[in-house]
């Protein structure tokens, strides 16, 4: 691993990884690891992820597809109902049943990678995505023995800020609505990522309230999992039958805004909702 986290507003840091395979199955079955989380970013300050890379080697052959990708979550431990929710989907370079060679994934804020460019399979977000330390990078996959994957993710050094974290569990008969503190006089929130999870089939919704604008939203018809908003076109909700957003633009909180979250069951459930953001300087 290689680290140079500590350098001025808007330099660009270089962050990279070797992850050595050691699954001995496909993805989901006996003798595939655990998932690798990178290290967290130093407290109070902003990076925003600009792009992510994986280079797979692959020397010998196996008969099942071999995961490697990149995701990003929030260690979000005091709530059950939200615990280290998954995100945004940052690379995938997975590798097909019998295939050798190295194989390269790319993503970030354009709708395909650069001319030129080896990568062959593409994760599109809209914006560099902001990170602070507790919204921390992790490996998956199911590569093999004698495969290793070289990641690569680039950050751009932001300005000093604060992690505002909007979270609770709630257990209700009938629906809520619950809306965070006001953003402070002189302060913005960056909002990284919106959550929201039930036990129960439930509708939910969290939104900015000064506009309505929408940054999650779960319908009943999915049933009992998780809704997300955030900057990637691959976030892990799609993937647990749940449903997510995309923001096109920067999700920005002036002084006075606030978080609104509502959601309802037709029985008793158990919620959890998480909203990540970075209050900066206006």
């Amino acid at each position: 691993m290689s680290s140079n986290l500590d350098t001025p507003e808007a330099s660009l840091i270089a962050e990279s990884y070797l992850w050595h395979g050691t699954a001995t199955h496909g993805y989901g079955g006996k003798g595939v690891p655990d998932d690798y989380l990178f290290p967290m970013l130093p407290a109070g300050r902003l990076y925003y992820l600009e792009s992510a890379e994986i280079v797979d080697t692959v020397p010998v052959a196996v008969p099942w597809k071999q995961g490697s990708f990149v995701y990003d979550k929030v260690i979000n431990q005091a709530i059950p109902e939200a615990w280290t929710p998954n995100l945004d989907g940052l690379v995938n370079a997975g590798v097909s049943a019998g295939r050798t060679g190295t194989i390269y994934g790319g993503g970030g804020p354009t709708s395909s990678p650069p001319a030129g460019s080896p990568v062959e399979r593409w994760t599109a977000w809209t914006q560099p995505i902001p990170v602070t330390p507790s919204i921390q990078a992790q490996y998956g996959g199911s590569l093999a023995v004698g495969s290793s994957a070289e990641i690569t993710l680039r950050l751009r050094r932001g300005p000093d800020a604060a992690e505002v974290r909007f979270t609770d569990s709630v257990k209700k008969s009938t629906g809520f609505e619950l809306t965070s503190n006001p953003v402070p006089d002189g302060e913005e929130w960056l909002v990284c990522s919106a959550f929201i999870k039930a036990d129960k089939a439930y509708t939910g919704e969290i939104s900015r309230s000064s506009d309505g604008l929408v940054l999650a939203s779960h319908a009943a018809a999915l049933g009992a999992t998780q809704s997300t908003g955030g900057y990637s076109h691959s976030q892990p909700s799609h993937a647990l039958g749940g449903s997510y957003i995309t923001w096109p633009q920067y999700v920005r909180l002036k002084a006075t805004d606030s978080v609104k979250v509502v959601a309802s069951a037709d029985v008793d459930a158990t919620y959890g909702f998480l909203v990540m953001a970075a209050e900066i300087a206006a």
